[in-house]
């Protein structure tokens, strides 16, 4: 069989397997737990927070380890809008060709969260409208949320221009980076003035 849908996922790459098989065996302990088999367990995964945020140029404690991008989008999407004040006007600005856990929670927000959600437009070739974008973002836009690259068309945002034009209308802005499909496969500056960025390793022949 010749495999050819690794933007839906990759096999695990063996060094990685390697890497990972002892903590399934001897080295099973949990991190939170106040006894040896956790602390070696613990330093496990505060080692690997250290060498992934060199990776991406980022500080160890901006980088949070979730079961996968579905599970780290909700936990972006929901954290904003919750950490907002009650009765604070909860304004988020996405497109309608996002991945569906992301169109899924900002839809779950709308109903059960008291947040208004706004669609920009993209063109015939998949791209954002920066105009339209800026024309509805406000000062009540708590949140921006984008795929940098989709999965299904391989359409590659203009991120840099996105992000200018973002600031330019609201700098309080939160955004957020479905960078699902760019991690592994291309180039992730910390040039990119995004707030939040998610992605999984299984996308890139990690665990």
């Amino acid at each position: 069989m010749i495999y050819l849908d690794n933007n839906a996922t990759t096999p695990v790459d063996k060094r990685a397997i390697d890497r990972m098989l002892p903590y399934f065996s001897e080295l099973f302990g949990n991190a939170s737990s106040l006894h040896q088999m956790g602390f070696v367990a613990r330093e496990a995964l505060d080692k690997a927070r250290e060498e992934i945020s060199q990776i991406f140029n980022v500080s160890p404690n901006e980088i949070y380890f979730t079961s996968g991008a579905t599970e780290g989008i909700n936990w972006a999407l929901k954290g904003v809008a919750l950490a907002l004040r009650r009765g604070t006007k909860k304004v988020i600005v996405t497109t309608k060709t996002e991945h569906k856990a992301v169109l899924n929670t900002v839809r779950q927000l709308e109903i059960f969260n008291n947040c208004c959600v706004k669609y920009c437009r993209v063109n015939s070739s998949g791209l954002v409208d920066i105009e339209n974008l800026v024309d509805i973002i406000s000062p009540e836009t708590m949140l921006v949320s984008l795929t940098v690259v989709n999965g299904e068309t391989g359409v590659i945002q203009p991120v840099d221009d996105v992000i200018s034009a973002i600031r330019k209308k609201n700098s309080q802005a939160i955004i957020h980076l479905d960078a699902a499909q760019v991690v592994g496969k291309m180039p992730f500056e910390r040039m990119w003035d995004c707030d939040i960025a998610t992605f999984s390793a299984h996308k890139f022949h990690g665990p």
